[in-house]
């Protein structure tokens, strides 16, 4: 079973937006963190209306992916409606805070 994918807008075969909504298709009921360059908001809110649950602008950051991960435990990362978040409410929730560096 598989709880959490990182998905990669930009894959060689297909890309994340293409492979996210055929894993809907099949029924992956699985948290689904989007993750791409492109920072715009029509392009975040474009990968979000193919299944993502949440979107991620690179270049990531460590605590970024620790907080994701706590999230989804804490609200259950086996299930999409329990876990919906949006770019903007990630960045409410800490989501986005920068590594102490």
């Amino acid at each position: 079973e598989i709880d959490l994918i990182f998905m990669d807008n930009l894959m060689p075969i297909m890309t994340g937006m293409e492979a996210t909504k055929l894993l809907r298709s099949r029924n992956f009921t699985g948290f689904i963190a989007g993750l791409t360059g492109n920072a715009m908001e029509d392009d975040v809110n474009e990968f979000l209306s193919t299944g993502t649950d949440i979107v991620l602008v690179k270049p990531l950051k460590f605590t970024m992916l620790k907080k994701l991960i706590e999230h989804c435990k804490k609200y259950g990362m086996n299930s999409t409606k329990d876990c919906k978040i949006k770019i903007i409410t990630a960045s409410v929730a800490g989501i986005y805070d920068a590594d102490p560096e």
